[in-house]
């Protein structure tokens, strides 16, 4: 079945079409509300640990040249939802919507993509951390990343919105 016009519909009314995101549809409330329920790992954590507070703590150990695309890193995640790695890469249409989505992003609050080296990098060895921390996973010790030294405490939502909304606005000057 094919969806002539696929979009979704955000909190604050803004309709997100897939195919043709436009710069004027991004809000940053959606973002943030998104991010501050969306769960990293599918919920598959010891306690609810949101997309929101992971891009504040990739923010602040990103090096100073990347904290800005550190953060926004996945914000496109706010209209896609958090596909994990696995499925992603069975999903190469998927890959691409979230692509497109992620450059009209940058577009729209003025930051680089593709992103730097330095976003990967402080990513995964959040990851690391994450897993180390969130999960009964024990295989971070087998990524080539080491996790950051503190641990990671979980975050509720209002305190995710209250977090994310403090590093836009210093980041993004607003």
């Amino acid at each position: 079945m094919e969806v002539v016009n696929p979009y979704i519909v955000t909190r604050h009314g803004h309709k997100i079409h897939f195919l043709k995101p436009q710069v004027s549809e991004i809000d940053i409330r959606d973002i943030c509300h998104a991010l501050s329920t969306l769960a990293r790992f599918n919920g598959h954590t010891i306690k609810p640990y949101f997309v929101a507070q992971h891009v504040c703590i990739c923010s602040d150990h990103a090096p100073e040249d990347c904290k800005c695309e550190a953060f926004a890193h996945d914000f496109g995640e706010f209209a896609t939802s958090d596909v994990n790695a696995p499925l992603k890469s069975l999903l190469p249409q998927y890959v691409e919507i979230e692509a497109r989505l992620e450059r009209v992003i940058a577009r729209r609050f003025g930051y680089r993509y593709p992103y730097p080296p330095g976003v990967k990098e402080v990513d995964m060895r959040l990851l690391c951390t994450e897993i180390r921390d969130l999960t009964h996973r024990k295989d971070w010790k087998d990524y080539p990343f080491a996790p950051l030294d503190e641990r990671i405490v979980p975050w509720d939502t209002a305190k995710c919105q209250r977090e994310f909304m403090k590093r836009f606005r210093r980041l993004f000057q607003t």
